[in-house]
């Protein structure tokens, strides 16, 4: 449990850095909006290789997050083993959680973590894509209209 807690700072550090990486993108492409009409193709292109990109992040969290579930889900039912069988003193079932939940809180805290971050992703995501679609109906309206 020691190991979890000491890994969270630096997951939250670098969890971090990548939302910052990310904002920084979706406002730097977001800017690109304003170009002349004949740019909005690459600003397109752009945002298509960038929601793939998350796509792959998005996956690769929710793996993540599904193997540190398992382990979870295992320590949760040792140490439910253990108040049931090896703990000295009588307990329900409420203090029963409330003892397993403060035993395996770091570890569901670390979970939190990647939970929010793919959270952050998907809008992200979503926020690329809005993009996507403002490029194709500028593009749109500069045809009907007919101006270059």
């Amino acid at each position: 449990m020691a190991e979890v807690e000491e890994l969270i700072p630096e997951v939250e550090k670098k969890l971090e850095s990548s939302q910052k990486k990310w904002s920084s993108i979706v406002i730097s492409i977001k800017q690109r909006l304003f170009e002349e009409v004949q740019k909005m193709p690459e600003v397109e292109a752009e945002s298509i290789s960038h929601i793939q990109i998350l796509t792959d992040e998005i996956t690769s969290y929710s793996l993540r997050i599904a193997k540190h579930m398992s382990k979870y889900r295992k320590m949760e039912k040792e140490k439910f083993e253990f108040y049931c069988m090896g703990y000295k003193i009588k307990t329900n079932a409420a203090e029963k959680n409330k003892l397993i939940g403060a035993d395996l809180s770091s570890h569901q805290h670390h979970i939190n973590i990647f939970e929010i971050h793919v959270e952050f992703l998907r809008e992200t995501k979503k926020n690329l894509d809005n993009i996507r679609w403002a490029v194709k109906n500028k593009i749109e309206l500069y045809n009907q209209l007919g101006i270059n």
